[in-house]
């Protein structure tokens, strides 16, 4: 039997679970993504202030993106430490936030990083393990999906929209935010290995972002697919 464990590339398994990435310097304040800086004066002092603020700012704008309304039911696929739902339940005013993540060690640290909210808001904020590719969540249940710098690491992305597609209401939305290449010229893998090691390493998969968008098309998610 292949369960979600057994299936995780090894990689992942590495990075998330006694290597610890949350740990590293860059993510210090529990975001583990490089951030949206758009806001923020590059030519300044930049200290670890800007770098959280800049790693809640992707949050915002890939909320923004998703149109969640208030009281609406968001789920975060890749959820990590759960900063972003905590960040979406503190300004966005959801029903629900569910953080799903892979990995079991993340779920731990998860739980531990909002012991505070789950405790203070009760069924507002819940973690659950599965894989991008098979979701252990109802049909139709989330009015929106996200996912922040994760969907590099997963192996099937039209799984990954099936499901997404799968669990959404009809007229819900999705917004993801992760690395691609621009186009599929032979050479764009071998240039994100230089940009980033962990292409190199192989914990992230080169594809071209139509790799995502062909497959969210394909999941029947069709009114309005872009890349930005």
């Amino acid at each position: 039997m292949v369960t979600d464990e057994t299936a995780m590339r090894p990689a992942v398994r590495e990075t998330y679970g006694p290597a610890d990435l949350s740990g590293a310097p860059i993510f210090a304040g529990g975001f583990i993504n490089f951030g949206y800086w758009q806001a923020i004066d590059l030519d300044g002092a930049l200290g670890q202030v800007e770098r959280v603020r800049s790693q809640e700012d992707l949050y915002r704008h890939v909320l923004d993106a998703v149109g969640l309304e208030e009281k609406g039911k968001l789920l975060e696929v890749g959820c990590g430490l759960g900063m972003g739902c905590a960040l979406a339940l503190r300004e966005y005013g959801p029903a629900t936030v569910t953080g799903l993540d892979i990995h079991p060690e993340q779920l731990r640290r998860a739980r531990g990083a909002q012991a505070d909210l789950l405790r203070s808001e009760p069924g507002r904020l819940r973690f659950v393990q599965g894989a991008a590719e098979r979701m252990t969540l109802a049909d139709g249940r989330f009015d929106a999906v996200i996912s922040v710098e994760a969907a590099q690491h997963f192996p099937d992305l039209g799984a990954f929209a099936a499901e997404a597609a799968r669990v959404l209401r009809p007229g819900g939305r999705v917004a993801v935010a992760s690395f691609f290449t621009v186009d599929d010229a032979p050479g764009r893998p071998a240039e994100l290995a230089e940009l980033l090691e962990t292409f190199a390493s192989g914990l992230d998969i080169a594809r071209p972002v139509t790799a995502l968008t062909d497959a969210f098309t394909a999941a029947g998610l069709s009114q309005d697919v872009r890349a930005e």
